[in-house]
């Protein structure tokens, strides 16, 4: 379930990213939520777009470290894009809630609360990816993913990615 301003929407997908990273000798991970909706007719306005989630967290070290937990304040950021008639919109909150439940078959059960949105649905884990190649067994519990990576060279740095199983 969807709500933007007190109008329903009905859900396309809702895909779950991880981004890990070292900062100052500590693992942060950050959960991007990508949510895209169907249109939806509201005052003679055809209204669809997505919203992205993107919630820093430090207490994260395996997939099941997500279950049943809640975060609420300044946590990251939501960001709204929204098409009315043709005009696309940009917007973003950065004092929302945000709940997981349970994660079953990669699908992690997401309730978000702020003043401007309701989102509650099931968002499949996709990857994890990183540049902290050389700590990363030691700070993520890999066991949740394939045992194989894909790398990409940008510059000096290397940025590997890890497929959910």
């Amino acid at each position: 379930m969807l709500k933007l301003k007190n109008n329903e929407y009905q859900i396309k997908y809702t895909q779950i990213d991880i981004r890990e990273r070292m900062y100052q000798g500590d693992s942060v991970v950050t959960l991007i939520i990508h949510t895209e909706f169907y249109p939806e007719v509201y005052n003679d306005s055809i209204i669809y777009g997505d919203i992205e989630i993107n919630v820093d967290l430090k207490d994260i070290f395996s997939l099941k470290d997500l279950e049943d937990k809640q975060y609420h304040g300044d946590i990251g950021k939501v960001s709204f894009s929204i098409c009315n008639q043709g005009i696309w919109e940009s917007s973003c909150i950065s004092q929302f809630s945000i709940s997981f439940g349970k994660l079953q078959n990669r699908m992690l059960d997401i309730k978000l609360e702020s003043c401007e949105c309701y989102l509650e649905d099931k968002g499949r884990l996709v990857s994890l990816y990183t540049t902290s190649n050389q700590e990363l067994d030691k700070v993520f519990d890999l066991d949740s993913f394939y045992h194989f990576d894909i790398k990409k060279e940008i510059g000096k740095s290397s940025i590997s990615r890890y497929f959910v199983k």
